[in-house]
This record gives C-alpha cells, structure tokens and sequence, in this order.
C-alpha cells in the first residue's frame, strides 16, 4: 500500500507504507555486503545500492537533489525516524573518523551541543540544536564496511533514547550494502536507484 504527499522537489516527495513482516529484527548483526551471508528469508525494499528489511507499519520516504538524483531515504515506523545515506569509502577504516569530526566541528560552529556516544556500531554523535531554533535533535551513526560507509541519521526521540530507536537499528542492522565497483573517491555519495513503477510516481508529485 503507498501514500503520497506533497514537497520541495529537493526533498521527500514518496512515503511508502510497508506492511508485510513476520520476523522478529530485534537482533543487531549488520548491514551486511551482498557477498555476506544474511537472511534470505526476509523481504527486501531494493533500492540499488541498499536493500531495506520489511517491517510491519513501515515507511520509507525517499529524498533528492536537485538534478533528481535520491540521496538517501527514510525510515518511519511508529514516528520514530532514521535517515540512511551511503557512501564511498577506503577498504582501509578512517572515513567515519573524518566524517565524525566534520559533523562535530560543524555543529559547534552554529553553537549547538554535541556528546560523543558509544553505541551499537561504535563511536556516535548526538546533537542538540538550540531550543529556540525549534530543531530536534539528532544523532549521528557511522558504519564502515568493505569500500562504503553507511550513515544513519536519528532524529527527535530516536536520537535520545536507546530504548525508543530500537525498533530502527533492527532495520538498519539487516540491511545488504550493495557497494559495485566502480570506483569512487572516499566520501562520494552513491546515489540510491528506485523501483521504475515508484521513481514514476515520485516524478508525477514533483510536477503537480
């Protein structure tokens, strides 16, 4: 089943409700390569680089740049919100270190808070922008693999609470990377490919 609403053509313009799944995800064992064993049984959202875990009352909303090209997607379930956006990487660690420090620097310059946190993937970054902005906070998670980097972005509560995003690092901990060859310079986004019938639909929103 999908719904539709209305946005910026630079943003989300597709929420897609997914609602098919019958296997518990509260492990954390990924993301995964797509030449790692993983759990065939699951249903998957393809989208070209990443495949998305179906979760019961899921919602993906995917986002684009201006030259129409989907640079990350969101994952919705009970309005508890996660970001995912990936990227090129060294086979060697150190892009998540780099980002980290950017991310934090930028942060501060706008004079928002910023904790460093140790989670489930290692090294986090939450931060919380000035109350009188009207911003949510936000946490930061890096995860390397295999020549990418994985970038999951919480958002209000999520990045708040262990507990409260424990539903979404059952998504993020099941997804399947799928890097390709070609090769890029560490940092560049690898850009995600919809389903034609979806990309479709998403086109028709930006021109009404």
């Amino acid at each position: 089943m999908m719904g539709f609403f209305r946005g910026k053509a630079r943003h989300c313009e597709e929420r897609i409700n997914v609602a098919d799944d019958s296997h518990n995800t509260q492990e954390t064992v990924g993301p995964y390569t797509d030449t790692h064993p993983h759990n065939e049984q699951r249903s998957f959202m393809s989208l070209g680089c990443i495949d998305i875990p179906y979760v019961e009352g899921m919602e993906l909303v995917p986002a684009m740049d201006d030259q129409r090209r989907f640079h990350s997607v969101s994952v919705v379930i009970a309005n508890l919100c996660v970001e995912l956006a990936l990227f090129a990487a060294p086979r060697s660690d150190g892009l998540w270190k780099r980002s980290f420090d950017t991310l934090t620097k930028d942060a501060k310059e706008k004079g928002f808070d910023t904790f460093s946190l140790t989670g489930h993937w290692g090294k986090e970054l939450l931060i919380r922008p000035r109350k009188s902005d009207g911003n949510m906070p936000y946490r930061f998670v890096g995860i390397e693999g295999p020549g990418w980097l994985l970038r999951a972005t919480y958002f209000g509560a999520a990045a708040e609470s262990d507990k409260e995003r424990e539903m979404l690092d059952a998504v993020v901990s099941h997804i399947v990377v799928h890097r390709g060859g070609d090769a890029k310079p560490p940092g560049e986004l690898i850009y995600l490919t919809l389903p034609a019938a979806l990309e479709e639909k998403v086109f028709e929103q930006i021109t009404q």
